[in-house]
C-alpha cells in the first residue's frame, strides 16, 4: 500500500508530501492487527483534472508500467525462486503470525490483472474513474 501512496503522489505531483518534502502524512497502527497505514493528505491544487487526465491513466503510464514490469521482472523473480528453494535463510518477525510467500503469479497480477484492485494497473484504473 505504501507503495501504491507514492506513486499516487508521484502521478499527481504532489511535491508538498511525502516524496517531495517529507510533508502531509500519517502512519497508523491498527492496534487489532499491530498493521501499519500509510495516509497521504492535503492534495489541495494537486487533483485538479488537467493531471488526472494527462498523467493518471492507463494510456498514459501503461507504456512505462509494462517496461519497469520487464526491467525487474528477472530480478523479482530469482527473489521468489530464492526464497522458494531456500537459498536464503528467512525469518519471520513475530511467532505464529502467517506471512504471505511471494509467488510468480501475484507478481504477475500486478502488472496484468484491471480487476482487482489489489494489483498496480487495476488500482490506477480505479483511482482514474473514481477521481475523473
Amino acid at each position: 500500500m505504501f507503495l501504491k501512496y507514492m506513486a499516487l503522489e508521484y502521478l499527481t505531483c504532489h511535491w508538498d508530501c511525502y516524496l517531495g518534502k517529507g510533508n502531509k502524512f500519517y502512519i497508523y497502527m491498527e492496534p487489532n492487527n499491530e498493521k501499519y497505514y500509510f495516509f497521504s493528505y492535503d492534495f489541495d491544487s494537486t487533483l485538479v483534472k488537467e493531471n488526472v487526465q494527462n498523467l493518471f491513466n492507463l494510456q498514459a503510464l501503461e507504456p512505462r508500467i509494462d517496461y519497469l514490469y520487464e526491467f525487474l521482472k528477472d530480478d523479482m523473480y530469482w527473489d521468489i525462486d530464492s526464497f522458494a528453494f531456500k537459498t536464503f535463510d528467512t525469518k519471520y518477525f513475530a511467532e505464529g503470525d502467517f506471512q504471505y510467500e511471494p509467488i510468480k503469479k501475484t507478481i504477475y497480477a500486478q502488472f496484468s490483472d484491471l480487476t482487482n484492485t489489489d494489483n498496480l494497473k487495476a488500482f490506477i484504473k480505479h483511482k482514474l474513474e473514481n477521481l475523473a
